[in-house]
């Protein structure tokens, strides 16, 4: 073989390095971070190997760039990822702080006394009682805000063409576990909580997500109306939580939840 076929055939090697590592680089997730390191080796030797063939700093600048800006593009796409991670779990707050307006007209109208049902009922009276508007959009307010009615009711094998939200949350005989993603309040199993949310109301959650609808947080709120995010990744690693509930779509709430947030709700 001649010098000039071998030298050839390497940079034939170098470039097809090069497109390696950066078709590695833009690995979607999760193997983004496996990827981008195995790409960024591959991009390294294809640069040795030019550089060793003779070519000028210029190509190998030029390479560095390119890495840099796979890496960059990685980089910005998990800050994506993570923006919009954070936008719907400060949707979920807002809605359920508008829950929390609901629950004050409440009890304003009834000499200061919270709704009387459990579990999903304690938040559902506020429908059936008429506090809230029977509109679609209030409807939709019933419902996680990375979850919404229509995907929800999906998942239960309910067609929404051919029953409306509206119609679905005023049916109050169809009253089950899962009617709606979220947990609320529940004394049946220790009716001291009613008290406590009047003596030390940040210490009593009243409403929570029943589904992992948020990618990186469980949100939250206690009998203060104030709200609260709990980071799934966290949870992971103090054992509170397990890669089995994530897979199975349910937050362990109630009395025997890991999760001690998480005790005085369900989704029953």
């Amino acid at each position: 073989m001649s010098p000039r076929t071998l030298r050839l055939l390497l940079l034939i090697v170098a470039v097809a390095l090069g497109l390696t590592g950066l078709a590695l680089g833009q690995e979607p997730a999760p193997a983004e971070s496996v990827a981008v390191g195995t790409g960024a080796l591959l991009w390294v030797l294809a640069l040795a190997l030019l550089l060793a063939l003779g070519f000028g700093s210029q190509l190998v600048v030029l390479g560095l760039l390119t890495l840099v800006g796979t890496l960059v593009f990685v980089d910005s796409r998990q800050s994506v990822h993570e923006a919009i991670a954070e936008s719907t779990v400060a949707a979920e707050k807002a809605q359920m702080r508008q829950h929390y307006v609901h629950f004050m007209m409440h009890l304003n109208a009834n000499d200061q006394r919270w709704p009387r049902g459990n579990g999903q009922a304690f938040l559902l009276e506020l429908w059936w009682e008429g506090t809230v508007r029977r509109t679609q959009e209030e409807a939709e307010r019933f419902f996680s805000a990375s979850e919404n009615a229509t995907e929800y009711l999906a998942l239960l094998g309910l067609d929404p063409h051919e029953q409306s939200v509206v119609e679905y949350l005023s049916d109050r005989s169809s009253l089950m576990p899962g009617m709606i993603n979220y947990a609320a309040l529940d004394t049946r199993h220790d009716p001291s909580l009613r008290a406590r949310m009047m003596t030390h109301p940040h210490e009593v959650t009243i409403l929570a997500n029943a589904t992992f609808a948020h990618r990186n947080a469980i949100v939250y709120m206690t009998a203060d109306g104030a709200v609260h995010a709990l980071q799934i990744d966290q949870l992971l690693e103090q054992g509170l939580l397990h890669q089995d509930d994530i897979d199975a779509g349910i937050v362990p709430v109630g009395p025997s939840s890991p999760i001690p947030q998480l005790r005085t709700v369900s989704n029953d």
